[in-house]
């Protein structure tokens, strides 16, 4: 996962070597946040790319970002 610095948003890249089905994201510590694609499926090798806004910095959104899927 990348998280490049912006003031007001994180865009994180995500990645998987084998599909993922229904991957939620969630950031620990925090309900103040939006992102801009959420429960979605990750096929291999396909990185999807997803803006996050919140208060919190990129740096700590990488550190708080969770993840689940089915």
């Amino acid at each position: 996962m990348e998280a490049d610095e912006d003031i007001e948003h994180a865009l994180i890249t995500l990645k998987a070597d084998k599909f993922v089905r229904a991957l939620a994201l969630s950031i620990d510590g925090t309900e103040d946040y939006w992102l801009s694609n959420n429960y979605f499926n990750l096929l291999p090798d396909v990185p999807v790319k997803c803006f996050v806004r919140t208060t919190k910095s990129p740096s700590e959104v990488k550190q708080r970002l969770t993840y689940r899927s089915l």
